[in-house]
């Protein structure tokens, strides 16, 4: 047996010094002279023992040749003798658990023939052999050490499923060249058992090959790929608010080879399904689907969309962690009288918050039936409102500056915690007082301080050249080729140091019309133009209506966490306050961990690490509402670009490795598993050999050429 008997082929090599023999004879030809006659009998002996020479040579340079190839090919010899057969093996299994095994094969799954191959193992060692188990696309923490209890590691092996880690076999066989380690110079094998995505082999031929540790890959499965994945779903304008419509994304991938007609994508809010429609999807395609749906209900939701078994089971379903609101409040502070503000809108629109207030409720002002995304509260500047962190969630402030200290540090407060703020100019805006309150020296809500308003006179006019679409204020943009609304503008502000961050809107000037920050949680917005229709057309256009119910929600959804991560970070909730000082987590997997948690004032925090899991996560405490987070799996795993047993075989023997590569038939019946304590490589051996070889080459060749004191002259056979 050989464990690479490609290099059999070097044997060939061995005819080169035959073929250099008999080219060298064709160079000379035979030439009779008379002096030869008195050197005779010396020639003669000459001759004789030249010819003797010339042969063991030969003889000698092709051994060599074959050893050499011999002892590459790594020939093993199974021992017939001795203790040997019953000497003890270290074993370890590395098996791919990650989703991409979840693929239907042969009426299961490939994960199953992964595990049947790895109980095939199992089933051919003998008491008193040692065997580990690494689990890949798992946490590290459920490998099995090394044990000569068997039944223990085919109990773990029964139990495993699939996880939502990628799989990386030089990962794993790095993991399990160390477990190893400490099973000394006992016969020691590694067996790499996955299916055949591209993915999972990749790193397989970066490790060099460890002396004495037998590793054989076996690969699962055929190379079908049927695989349709539902790589997203998420809201193009959070939040979603309770009874209205929203836009729901939901970005489906075909990862296979054949299109997929009439495939069935169902839209629901926990058991209540809000949309079912079928879509089309050609192979390898990429499809953006929008629906708009209305969410039934306020709270911790979790929005899923989802499609039937195409491929592979774990990226079926995609869900998103929400929370539904209720319509949002927006308190809008504006400079005009009470006697003004209980008017609003005004006939002529000629007040400060006419046409925000006819943007955000166009329903309730135009007396029409339905219910507007936004609740307002309009109060005038000489009547401060007192902020109510727990009702408000945007603040407004049309022109108006906080006329003290206290309602300032208030303003300030709110953002910190999550509010929102949106900052635009009135007519008789006093730059001085807008950087001397809002600015701060920077460490105010506003974006940025006032320089000066800049004016244009007679029919000039500044235009608005550009929105930035990849931001969620203007997200209606994104995919559109049609040009922007025409927007015109005679007076603005101009700020300084000019803001080269957070511009969403830039006007012909270079200066912006509107910029975003974050301050602490919360999130600000400042206008260049007044909200009304005095320094220009914007309230005119209909760029005006879209961009601030979006600048509105945007600001609105700062103190929204997000709950959905990745698999591996941490679950962050809060209670304020919390009912009870521990709270239950309920996992994917079914099972309930108690959480304690930490304390700060009247709020309640905790942290959560073991998302090891895909899938839903439910945090309770007490009679607070439930938080529901959603832990997503590596996406990567969707992409099935699976080998066929030539590109494998390449793939894992890049650089020279010797792996074999065999199929999980050839598990069974004792001609695999085991046969580094049944054989002897005799590769070592057969390379002495060589040289000892050459050595005698070199001896006999200067034999050859040196004369000796009893024949004064060497000749040699020329013809």
């Amino acid at each position: 047996m050989f464990l690479n008997a490609i290099m059999l082929a070097g044997i060939s090599a061995a005819v080169l010094p035959i073929v250099l023999h008999l080219l060298n004879r064709a160079r000379y030809r035979r030439v009779e002279w008379g002096a030869m006659l008195f050197l005779e009998d010396t020639a003669t002996r000459q001759l004789n023992r030249s010819k003797l020479a010339q042969w063991l040579l030969l003889m000698l340079r092709v051994l060599a040749i074959a050893m050499i190839a011999l002892a590459l090919a790594r020939p093993v010899t199974r021992r017939a003798f001795g203790p040997a057969d019953a000497q003890r093996l270290a074993t370890v299994l590395v098996i791919d658990a990650s989703p991409s095994t979840t693929h239907p094969e042969q009426n299961t799954t490939r994960f199953e023939l992964v595990r049947r191959a790895a109980a095939g193992v199992l089933g051919e060692l003998r008491r008193g052999d040692q065997v580990g188990l690494v689990v890949l696309g798992r946490a590290s923490s459920e490998d099995a050490p090394l044990t000569t209890d068997l039944q223990e590691i085919a109990t773990r092996l029964a139990s495993i499923t699939p996880g939502a880690l990628r799989a990386d076999m030089a990962d794993g066989e790095a993991r399990a060249l160390s477990m190893l380690e400490p099973a000394g110079t006992v016969p020691r094998e590694i067996y790499l058992i996955g299916d055949r995505q591209t993915l999972t082999w990749q790193g397989a031929a970066n490790l060099p090959d460890r002396p004495g540790v037998r590793v054989t890959a076996v690969a699962v499965g055929t190379t079908e790929n049927a695989n349709v994945a539902i790589e997203s779903v998420e809201l193009r304008d959070p939040p979603a608010i309770a009874g209205m419509q929203t836009d729901v994304q939901v970005r489906v991938h075909n990862f296979g080879t054949v299109p997929r007609s009439d495939l069935p994508l169902t839209i629901s809010l926990g058991d209540r399904v809000l949309d079912q429609s079928p879509i089309f999807i050609a192979p390898g395609a990429v499809l953006t689907v929008h629906r708009r749906v209305a969410m039934p209900r306020s709270g911790s939701n979790v929005l899923m969309a989802s499609i039937p078994p195409c491929g592979q089971t774990a990226d079926d379903t995609a869900m998103l962690a929400l929370d539904v609101v209720d319509p949002i409040r927006v308190t809008i502070i504006t400079t005009e009288s009470p006697a003004q503000v209980a008017r609003v809108p005004s006939p002529d629109f000629s007040g400060e918050s006419d046409y925000l207030a006819l943007a955000l409720c166009p329903l309730q002002y135009a007396k029409q039936k339905g219910d507007d995304a936004f609740k307002l509260r309009i109060a005038s500047a000489e009547q401060w409102p007192d902020i109510e962190p727990k009702k408000d969630r945007v603040i407004v402030l049309a022109g108006a500056i906080p006329p003290d200290e206290r309602r300032r540090v208030a303003i300030e407060q709110f953002v910190f915690a999550g509010g929102g703020l949106l900052i635009a100019p009135w007519a008789r805006t006093d730059p001085a007082a807008w950087n001397a309150s809002l600015w701060r020296g920077g460490d105010g809500v506003a974006p940025a301080s006032i320089e000066s308003i800049q004016n244009i006179a007679g029919d000039d006019l500044v235009r608005l050249v550009g929105v930035s679409s990849t931001h969620p204020i203007f997200s209606f943009f994104a995919g559109r080729s049609d040009p922007l609304p025409p927007t015109s503008v005679q007076r603005w502000l101009r700020f300084a140091p000019r803001p080269t961050d957070g511009v969403l809107a830039t006007l012909q000037s270079g200066d912006p019309l509107l910029i975003v920050k974050t301050y602490g949680r919360g999130r600000v917005a400042a206008m260049g133009v007044p909200l009304n229709a005095d320094w220009s057309d914007f309230a005119w256009s209909n760029l005006y209506l879209p961009t601030m119910q979006s600048a509105v929600r945007w600001l609105g959804s700062a103190r929204i966490s997000d709950r959905n991560i990745a698999v591996g970070a941490s679950i962050e909730a809060v209670f304020d306050p919390p009912r009870e000082r521990f709270a239950s987590l309920h996992r994917p997997d079914g099972k309930v961990e108690r959480v304690n948690m930490s304390m700060s004032g009247s709020s309640g925090s905790l942290v959560y690490t073991n998302t090891d899991q895909p899938g839903r996560y439910i945090v309770r405490n007490g009679g607070n509402e439930p938080l529901d987070y959603i832990v997503h799996a590596a996406p990567e795993e969707s992409d099935l670009n699976l080998l066929d047993d030539e590109k494998l075989r390449a793939l894992i023997r890049a650089g020279g490795r010797s792996i074999e590569l065999i199929s999980d038939q050839s598990i069974v019946g004792g001609k695999i598993v085991g046969a580094s304590r049944r054989s002897t490589e005799l590769s070592i051996g057969l390379l002495v050999i060589a040289v000892a070889i050459l050595g005698a080459e070199l001896l006999v060749a200067q034999k050859l050429i040196t004369p000796t004191n009893n024949d004064p002259v060497q000749l040699e056979e020329v013809a």
